[in-house]
């Protein structure tokens, strides 16, 4: 399995984590999606690609952890996270990773600026 297209030293650090009980949120299916489902208790993707979801989709096929969502970036994509509590998941978001599952500073206001 190919790592995700993040920095190398970010893939490393990140095995090196206990993150089996961890449930994490994914903007952005792919490559990412199958690793980090092998590596976490329960992964939440969401995809606007219809291409990339169903690359995932065929990826995960057999991953009962991994649950893929697929929604055009118009509307709600970017609120679909607030479904969930605060400090629910680890985060990672298209422009940078957020692999903490307390929020990391700067994230803890996400839900307000998301409505």
């Amino acid at each position: 399995m190919k790592e995700p297209w993040l920095p190398r030293a970010m893939n490393e650090l990140f095995d090196c984590w206990d993150t089996e009980d961890w449930f994490m949120w994914e903007w952005g299916s792919g490559r990412s999606t199958q690793w980090f489902g092998k590596r976490v208790k329960k992964l939440w993707s969401m995809e606007h690609k219809i291409k990339w979801f169903q690359i995932a989709k065929k990826a995960c096929e057999n991953m009962e952890n991994v649950f893929l969502m697929h929604k055009p970036l118009e509307g709600d994509y970017i609120k679909e996270i607030t479904r969930f509590p605060d400090q629910f998941f680890a985060v990672i978001n298209p422009f940078q990773i957020l692999l903490d599952p307390l929020f990391p500073p700067g994230c803890r206001d996400f839900r307000e600026r998301s409505k």
